[in-house]
């Protein structure tokens, strides 16, 4: 590469670890979008928990089959945490929920984010915490879960809810995010600026070959109107006769 083409091209000598980050999302558009993932996530969990206990209460043994051998709506309260870890122990899962929400609010607010999707990832968990952290406060320390699937024949995965849901759905979302790469906004600038030259030779080259060919043109139609020097002088010298 020759410095003519360093100067025409910046970009084209940069690396990738000199490249800038792209610029972080707006804060509009960051409140449209884990607000509204946010409210509707603690609305869908604490409704789902509430319809759900309501209706099994009525039907036999508490639990409706949804799919035989798959899906069952039970009613089961967890005084733990996922798989029932730190059972009983109310004090320090509400503490733990309440760092965990102060620590996806702060990266919301003032966190350098620059992927939509991480928007949604922090909705998510945003959410699901603060639905759990609800039934910690309000129901007894108890977690209410309604959803049984059956995994594997005999086998039943532990009950959850929406929330635990959409926590499982945060951390996937952050682990795509951590494999797929992301394209920053010099080396879109850099592929749009490579179309852009490539589009302008081009056009560059259409104009000379019409401009030649005009020319062309032109003079050979000056040779055909300029008058014959020996004809004009032959009937001059008729005229003279």
């Amino acid at each position: 590469m020759t410095a003519a083409d360093t100067k025409q091209n910046p970009g084209r000598g940069k690396s990738d670890t000199d490249a800038p980050q792209p610029p972080a999302i707006h804060t509009t558009a960051r409140y449209l979008i884990y607000w509204p993932i946010m409210i509707a996530g603690i609305i869908a969990d604490l409704w789902s928990k509430d319809a759900v206990f309501k209706w099994l209460e009525n039907e036999p043994y508490r639990e409706f089959v949804v799919i035989e051998n798959f899906l069952t709506m039970v009613m089961r309260e967890n005084a733990g945490a996922a798989f029932s870890i730190a059972s009983g122990q109310r004090v320090m899962l509400v503490s733990v929920s309440v760092v965990a929400l102060i620590v996806v609010t702060a990266i919301f607010f003032f966190g350098p984010i620059t992927r939509k999707l991480m928007l949604v990832a922090l909705g998510l968990f945003s959410a699901g915490i603060c639905g759990n952290l609800y039934d910690r406060i309000f129901n007894e320390g108890y977690v209410r879960d309604f959803i049984d699937v059956v995994y594997w024949p005999g086998k039943h995965w532990p009950a959850f809810n929406v929330a635990d849901s959409m926590l499982c759905i945060a951390v996937g979302l952050v682990f795509i995010m951590e494999i797929l790469p992301h394209k920053s906004q010099e080396q879109q600038k850099e592929g749009a600026g490579v179309e852009v030259e490539v589009e302008v030779e081009v056009e560059v080259e259409v104009e000379v070959r019409v401009a030649d060919g005009s020319g062309r043109s032109r003079s050979r139609r000056r040779q055909r109107q300029e008058p014959n020097p020996s004809a004009s002088s032959q009937k001059h010298a008729r005229r003279q006769k």
